[in-house]
C-alpha cells in the first residue's frame, strides 16, 4: 500500500512539473547579447524597473543582505563597479547608452537596410558591447586590487 501511495504521489508531482513549463516568447528583433539593463540611461519602463530593483537591492545589501547574481556577467560587473567607483561606472554607462542607441537604430531600420550594412553594424555593436563588458570587469578587478593595497598599509 505504501509503495502504491508513493508511486501515485511521485507520478502526480512529475505530471504537475511537466505542465508548468513556461512557453518561449518568439521575437523578430535583433537582440542585444548580455545587455546590462541597469546601466542604461534610457527612460523605458523595463530600465526604470531594473534601476528601482537595483536601488532596493543596494538598500538590502547595506543591511547585511547580499545581492544575488543576475546570471549575466556584464550586468553583475556593472553592479559591482557601481559600488566600487561611481565615476567609472558613469563613464561606462554613457558608453553603454551609445551602444544601446545604435542597437535601437538597427532594430528600427533593419527592414530597409541592405544585408551587408545590417551585418556590419550588428557585428560592430556586438564587438563594442563585448569590449565594454571586459573593460567594466577589469575596472572592478582594479578596484579590488586598490582596496587590497589600502588594507596592506594598515
Amino acid at each position: 500500500m505504501k509503495k502504491r501511495l508513493a508511486f501515485v504521489a511521485f507520478a502526480s508531482l512529475a505530471l504537475a512539473a511537466c505542465s508548468s513549463v513556461p512557453q518561449k516568447k518568439v521575437t523578430s528583433t535583433i537582440s542585444k547579447p548580455n545587455a546590462p539593463k541597469t546601466a542604461t540611461v534610457s527612460t523605458n519602463n523595463e530600465t526604470n524597473l531594473a534601476a528601482t530593483a537595483y536601488g532596493q537591492n543596494k538598500q538590502l545589501r547595506s543591511q547585511g543582505i547580499v545581492i544575488a547574481s543576475t546570471r549575466n556577467a556584464c550586468v553583475d560587473s556593472f553592479n559591482f563597479l557601481k559600488g566600487l567607483n561611481q565615476g567609472q561606472f558613469d563613464n561606462y554607462s554613457a558608453d553603454y547608452s551609445k551602444i544601446n542607441q545604435n542597437y535601437t537604430f538597427l532594430n528600427i531600420n533593419k527592414e530597409i537596410m541592405d544585408k551587408d550594412s545590417k551585418e556590419l553594424l550588428s557585428m560592430t555593436l556586438n564587438k563594442k558591447l563585448d569590449t565594454l563588458c571586459a573593460k567594466v570587469q577589469y575596472a572592478g578587478f582594479i578596484g579590488v586590487k586598490d582596496r587590497l593595497k589600502a588594507l596592506s598599509d594598515i
